[in-house]
């Protein structure tokens, strides 16, 4: 059974910290404010159905505002950089 620890902007408690000490993933590509396919899912499962240890960035937010103020924006684009930075995989 592999291990998949999955990050978002919503729910990011370790501060970046891999704690399964895997190699990290950012899944990069489009999310489209929602209307998009949720294709981050299919590739986390393909993950664990390949029994792939890893550390999932993953940028969609379950909950996202349509019509995102600046701020959260800012945010979001700010969590992807510091994601991207430092993701082994992308």
């Amino acid at each position: 059974m592999s291990k998949i620890q999955i990050i978002t902007p919503e729910f990011d408690y370790n501060g970046g910290e891999n704690k399964l000490n895997a190699k990290s993933v950012f899944l990069a590509g489009t999310i489209d404010n929602g209307e998009s396919l949720n294709w981050q899912d299919k590739v986390i499962i393909e993950l664990i159905n390949l029994g792939i240890e890893c550390e999932v960035f993953n940028p969609r937010r379950e909950h996202w505002n349509p019509n995102p103020t600046k701020e959260d924006m800012e945010k979001q684009i700010k969590w992807e950089q510091d994601h991207l930075d430092s993701a082994d995989v992308i």
